[in-house]
This record gives C-alpha cells, structure tokens and sequence, in this order.
C-alpha cells in the first residue's frame, strides 16, 4: 500500500471520528434558543403602536409592559433615561393625528407604573444601610410582591379605597370600599447594595433595608 493511499485512509478517519465526537458532544450539550429582547424590535413595536393609534385605538398597558419589561431593566444602563428618550423618540416620528393619543396612553401607563407619590417612598441612611420606606394606605398584606434587580425595584400590590361623603353637617350620606390593583416601578437608590436587602413589614409601611455600597453616599 502506497504511502499517499495510507494517509488518505487515516484522514478519512479522522474526519469520521470528528464527526461522531461533535454529534455526541451535540446531543449531551444542545444549542440553546435565542432568547427575544423585545427592546431589540423597538421598530416592529412602533410599527404596531401606529396601527392602533391610526385606529384611534390607545396603546394598552401590557404592550408598554412587555417593552420595559425585566430584561429591560437588567441591561445594565440608565432604564429610567432610557424610557424618557424612548418616549421623546416615539413623540418626533408621530403625526399630528397619532401624538395626542399615544400621549394619553403613555401618560396613562406612566402615571400608573411609574408615579410613586402616592406610597410616599423615602430614603434614609445609616453608616451601615440604605433604608427605603414606603406607605401603602389600603394595603392588603399578602397581595404585595416585591421584586428587586440591579437596575429597578417592582412593587405589585392590592390597596383597598375608601370613600365616604359628608353633608353640610358632617353626617355620612354615601360610603363605598374598593380594592384596586398597583404595579409600580422605581429606581434602586443611590448608594444601595440590591444584592443584599431585607423587607420589613410594619402595618401599611414597608421598610426595604439594603446594605451599603462602601464608597458611595446615596441621595436622599
């Protein structure tokens, strides 16, 4: 057997062998989907927001919800800037006829989302602790969800409203309760540690203690 006819034989082999080594490799590792970031069809979600504003159909609170969703949040920029540039972004490729809309919808969803004046949080500091305190008036205790990332804390809960109506004399003429259900977002503060955080539940105070970032004076 010729030398050239050997080496060809040992090269069939080995490509052979290769073969059965990655199919066995492929079959004890398989590729993993791809994972869809929806902030990465930003162009396909504006198309679909145009038709239901050409609708003149509002742009529902799930579809801003699955846009700044928690893969948005853990990108690990400025989220919080980001969603006011998007909002401009969104302002300038609109017409006349599609802005005043989509600003109800967004100023809609904004407010419930992202407005946290009414659980009043606040913000102390010790040597030791970044202590965020909110107050949820209403509160029912275990509807409340806490969530916490690098980026951003979520807080969903159920708040119970009461209205009561008084005549001229102070009497009660009309009283009515109602639950409603919140999702807020807001940004982790400044200085916090939100790998290392505890919750503390006082009435209809929440208490979120985070360690602190050595090197680092938070806002209040």
């Amino acid at each position: 057997m010729s030398k050239m006819v050997l080496w060809a034989i040992i090269g069939v082999l080995a490509a052979t062998s290769l073969g059965q080594g990655y199919y066995i490799y492929a079959q004890h590792h398989p590729k993993k989907p791809a994972v869809r970031d929806p902030w990465d069809e930003r162009d396909k979600w504006i198309s679909e927001a145009r038709k239901n504003l050409l609708r003149q159909s509002p742009v529902p609170f799930s579809r801003f919800d699955d846009l700044f969703d928690d893969r948005f949040f853990g990108r690990g920029f400025d989220p919080f800037g980001e969603i006011e540039r998007f909002h401009e972004r969104m302002r300038a490729l609109l017409g006349e006829t599609e802005r005043p809309l989509f600003s109800r919808s967004w100023d809609d969803w904004f407010e419930d989302r992202m407005d946290v004046t009414d659980i009043r949080p606040e913000v102390k500091t010790t040597d030791e602790e970044v202590i965020l305190s909110l107050k949820i008036p209403g509160l029912a205790g275990e509807s409340l969800n806490i969530n916490v990332n690098d980026n951003r804390i979520r807080i969903a809960y159920d708040a119970k409203t009461v209205q009561d109506k008084k005549d001229d004399k102070g009497r009660s003429y009309f009283k009515s309760e109602s639950a409603r259900h919140f999702e807020k977002v807001m940004p982790v503060p400044n200085g916090a540690d939100a790998k290392d955080y505890r919750m503390v539940h006082e009435g209809d105070v929440i208490k979120i203690i985070f360690k602190k970032i050595r090197g680092e004076v938070p806002k209040t």
